[in-house]
């Protein structure tokens, strides 16, 4: 590792799409944005606690490249 911070601190707090996103959809939003090269990878799998049952969740990483 570089050091270097994936998410800036202010962003720490939020947790976007709670129920999942699918790699269709975010691809369809990076292509939207103009994004190619598009890759999308599992980062973690993590269990968090709950108060009625203890919940999985997988963290990701996607990239896309902005064509020059």
């Amino acid at each position: 590792m570089d050091g270097r911070q994936l998410f800036p601190e202010t962003h720490h707090h939020l947790v976007p799409h709670r129920h999942g996103i699918s790699e269709a959809h975010l691809r369809g939003a990076f292509e939207g944005a103009g994004l190619g090269a598009f890759e999308m990878h599992d980062a973690a799998t993590l269990k968090l606690p709950n108060v009625l049952k203890e919940v999985r969740t997988t963290w990701f990483v996607a990239r896309g490249v902005k064509p020059l």
